[in-house]
């Protein structure tokens, strides 16, 4: 997900930010544009035409053209433009590649003028004036009559080019995102606000309908059913809020251990067992005390080293299914701990920096909004003190029910919390006395003195 703050200097370069800005914001795009990945570099990478807009791959790379100027009304088409061939899954094998894209092209333009969004370049063809009743039957008469002349400048590509890349040299791995999927879901909240909005009703208390979203059923079943995370998973608020997600630059996930909220943008379209595996990898970092640990080192880099240790532990434990943006696994640092990964990673920060965590591309899920670990009078014991205790209940809960297998390495850190480590000036002490002999006299009674003797009647 791109970086909320728009930090611009040309004008071309500000419009096309706040497009994308527009794109990741719209209830009905949300969930394809959080998924997707803008690319508007000029490097040889960027497979934009030079006279083309943007073209966009079937792993959902969107390559946006560099250096064209246009304004935000039109990048807002192009991008929805995309993200329609994403959604409505232009992406299949048709015998006539070129004519399946035009028939794609002009069903998208059709939608997009219907639905009054955005403004269309006047390079990219006139308002369709025929009945455009599916892809699959505009293909076929195409394939049967051949294309009309005032149809082939639907795409945004540029003239004779598809703007669908079938294959491409893209250096992202190939994701498997339900593109599908997410537009439903985008279409869903695109409804669901407008019906509210039309009958009066707040759009900011649509989280508060009777209806259980996926993630409050995944809170429920931890409570209800894993013992193990269930205390903690009762202290934490779920927050749902695209809003709040949009001005925090959440693209998926992120824990505010301090205020004790968990913020899940429903923007992502998680299912309700990825909502299990995102809640359980948030609820971790504040049981096993990854704000406290941190201790000096930089914030993003030890974020990505606890994200490595935690998603291997819950594909192990088979807890929900992880999303396929923002988790972060690699076999080779498989059974370290968070201070090891960092020590490996530290010697790259380059490369790691450019990690997608749940919150986002370089962002850090835990919030760091000042100093963790304070005491609120009002609840009697400290955040640190309610994680620590919450997950080693839990452990013994989870272990006494046999409710399933724990990693050992999990179950050596959560035992490991309630045997903190002596403080610094303890064990200084104790070093002194080995080796520098003290200068008082040290007594003892042990021993009665050898003057006791003559008087054996005084005690």
């Amino acid at each position: 997900m791109t970086s909320k703050r728009v930090k611009t200097l040309d004008v071309a370069t500000k419009n096309y930010a706040e497009a994308e800005l527009f794109m990741h914001a719209h209830p009905m795009f949300a969930p394809l544009a959080n998924h997707a990945w803008f690319r508007r570099s000029s490097d040889h990478y960027n497979l934009c035409p030079e006279d083309g807009w943007a073209v966009v791959t079937r792993n959902g790379s969107i390559h946006v053209h560099p250096k064209r100027r246009a304004e935000v009304e039109e990048w807002v088409y192009v991008l929805a433009h995309c993200l329609l061939h994403l959604g409505f899954g232009h992406f299949q094998d048709k015998e006539n590649h070129v004519l399946w894209n035009i028939a794609c092209d002009v069903y998208n333009s059709k939608f997009l003028y219907d639905m009054k969004l955005g403004k269309r370049p006047q390079s990219l063809g006139f308002r369709v004036e025929m009945s455009v009743t599916s892809e699959q039957r505009m293909y076929e008469q195409f394939l049967e009559h051949g294309v009309p002349e005032e149809l082939k400048y639907h795409g945004t590509a540029g003239e004779k080019m598809p703007d669908m890349i079938f294959h491409s040299d893209d250096r992202h791995h190939f994701r498997e995102v339900d593109w599908q999927g997410c537009f439903a879901k985008g279409l869903s909240m695109a409804v669901t606000k407008a019906v509210s909005v039309a009958a009066g009703y707040d759009i900011s208390l649509l989280g508060s309908e009777k209806q259980l979203t996926a993630a409050q059923k995944a809170r429920s079943w931890f409570i209800d059913h894993y013992p193990l995370l269930g205390a903690l998973a009762s202290g934490f608020t779920i927050i749902e809020d695209a809003a709040i997600c949009y001005r925090l630059d959440i693209s998926i996930a992120a824990i505010d251990i301090l205020e004790k909220e968990i913020y899940l943008n429903p923007s992502a379209g998680l299912s309700e067992e990825e909502c299990k595996f995102v809640i359980a990898h948030e609820l971790l970092h504040a049981g096993l005390r990854h704000h406290e640990r941190c201790q000096g080192r930089d914030h993003h880099l030890w974020n990505v080293a606890c994200d490595y240790v935690i998603n291997h532990w819950l594909v192990e434990m088979r807890i929900g299914d992880f999303p396929v943006v923002g988790i972060l696994l690699d076999d080779t640092m498989k059974g370290l701990s968070a201070e090891s990964i960092y020590d490996r990673i530290v010697t790259d920060i380059r490369t790691y920096r450019k990690l997608t965590t749940l919150r986002g591309v370089g962002g850090a899920d835990m919030l760091d909004k000042g100093k963790a670990g304070f005491w609120d009078p009002r609840e009697g014991t400290g955040i640190d003190d309610f994680c620590r205790n919450a997950l080693q209940q839990g452990l013994i809960y989870h272990q006494e029910s046999g409710r399933g297998l724990i990693p050992a390495g999990l179950v050596e850190e959560i035992k490991a919390l309630g045997q903190p480590a002596i403080k610094w000036d303890i064990e200084l002490a104790k070093w002194f006395d080995h080796y520098f002999s003290p200068l008082e006299k040290v007594r003892t009674y042990a021993r009665g003195s050898r003057r006791q003797s003559s008087t054996p009647d005084i005690v």
